[in-house]
């Protein structure tokens, strides 16, 4: 689940709301695999915000959906390009690699 706000106070509305909604249905969250990221343009204050009493973890990024959120703005692209690189290189190790495009006269 993603929570954001403009301002510190609603988020924390919204992760108490959030957990009271979920208590309702006999559920928790799990304090361990829950974090926060904050972005801004600005000086951003240290600021903590809990759940159930716990504070949440501060991290520069998250994986959210196969996308990987972070300050760096290229971040996912730099990842994604990395991972088809290693493909590439891997399929061109295991002789699946076909040389495309037009080649030189001899």
């Amino acid at each position: 689940m993603l929570l954001a706000s403009l301002t510190v106070s609603g988020l924390q509305r919204l992760i108490d709301t959030a957990n009271q909604n979920i208590c309702t249905h006999g559920l928790r969250f799990n304090p361990d695999k829950s974090v926060s990221i904050t972005f801004s343009k600005g000086h951003v204050p240290d600021r903590q915000w809990d759940i159930q009493g716990n504070v949440l973890k501060q991290v520069n990024e998250i994986l959210y959906l196969g996308v990987t959120l972070s300050h760096e703005p290229c971040a996912h692209v730099d990842k994604r390009m990395k991972a088809t690189r290693n493909s590439f290189y891997a399929l061109q190790c295991a002789g699946m690699y076909k040389r495309m495009g037009a080649r030189p006269r001899q």
